[in-house]
């Protein structure tokens, strides 16, 4: 049950990871998918879940910084640590 539960954490992880990336990416239109291409659909889909509670309590930063993939992905890595100490 541990591995799952780890597995399903670790793609988690990438999928924030991915979202960056092409959030990154678009914004300095070196991929030109709008907002509503599957790939960024899909990925938010996945993400926003995790994201959208930490980016109500955490507004962005100067410049639109938004450090909620960061924070989920610290949080991730804190409950893949108390899972594997079970």
């Amino acid at each position: 049950m541990m591995g799952i539960l780890d597995l399903l954490l670790q793609l988690l992880t990438w999928a924030i990871l991915a979202d960056v990336i092409l959030s990154w990416l678009m914004y300095a239109n070196v991929v030109k998918w709008s907002p509503w291409h599957p790939v960024p659909r899909t990925l938010n889909r996945i993400t926003s879940p995790i994201l959208d509670p930490i980016r109500k309590m955490m507004p962005p930063w100067r410049y639109g910084l938004d450090f909620s993939p960061f924070v989920a992905l610290v949080i991730i890595q804190i409950v893949r640590q108390l899972l594997w100490r079970l």
